[in-house]
């Protein structure tokens, strides 16, 4: 996690560590790097932010509106205009492209948000090289970290980070629809405080799984709000109507 979100995170205890990738939690103990995120992120987006929606659940489940080639399309042209260095960036053989669409099929999450989370996190769409940490790819996420300079090489690179980050919001929201509310107690309009002291209410299941994931709201500073606006960003240069919000 990267600026305020991640520092609120860190002092709530929160360790990546595990010994399973189905065990990994949503953050590290502290932020790999404080990032100075390009204006477009933080540009107005034609509509005000809710806290209590952040996603319509058919969008949050739309796990095959971007394929490998779209994706790729996406990193060779993106809304910053020069391309991304993730155009040219292999792993393994794979195409960054590729470890996005393959991780947002697999768990049925939106290719977009996944996107969005990488700029806000390590703002990887945005970057013409690779950066100068290779943490900020290997690890860009936090999963399998407890802290800056402890990472498990396990979990080390790109793929392995989209697949736990799109594994993790699927099983919380799956969990969710078993229970009805998830394990640190976010529901479907019910009232909740985040760590950084805003009341939520999600008006739909994919808001409170998100918050599950990482309760912050955020503002300038990052978190959830941040998250949003790169995402309405991404969906208008990519042509894709997110849905209003769902009622509960």
């Amino acid at each position: 996690m990267r600026g305020s979100a991640s520092r609120l995170l860190a002092r709530a205890g929160c360790v990546g560590v595990a010994l399973a990738l189905a065990a990994l939690t949503a953050c590290s103990a502290t932020p790999l790097a404080v990032r100075a995120w390009p204006a477009a992120d933080l540009a107005d987006v034609g509509e005000p932010f809710s806290a209590d929606f952040l996603l319509a659940d058919q969008d949050f489940e739309d796990g095959t509106f971007l394929v490998g080639d779209a994706v790729q399309a996406f990193f060779e042209k993106t809304p910053y205009g020069p391309p991304s260095f993730l155009a040219s960036y292999t792993e393994k053989g794979r195409r960054a492209s590729d470890l996005v669409a393959a991780a947002a099929a697999r768990h049925r999450v939106s290719a977009l948000w996944l996107l969005a989370r990488l700029e806000r996190d390590g703002v990887l769409v945005a970057a013409r090289r690779y950066p100068a940490e290779s943490k900020d790819v290997e690890f860009v996420f936090g999963y399998g970290c407890s802290g800056r300079l402890l990472c498990d090489p396990t979990f080390g690179g790109l793929g392995v980070q989209v697949d736990a980050l799109a594994g993790e919001l699927r099983r919380t929201l799956d969990d969710l629809r078993r229970a009805g509310v998830t394990a640190n107690g976010y529901a479907v309009g019910a009232p909740r405080r985040t760590l950084d002291g805003v009341t939520v209410s999600p008006a739909s299941e994919a808001t409170a799984t998100l918050y599950a994931v990482e309760p912050v709201a955020g503002g300038a500073g990052g978190g959830q709000e941040l998250t949003w606006r790169i995402f309405r960003h991404y969906a208008s240069f990519v042509g894709y109507s997110p849905q209003g919000p769902d009622r509960p």
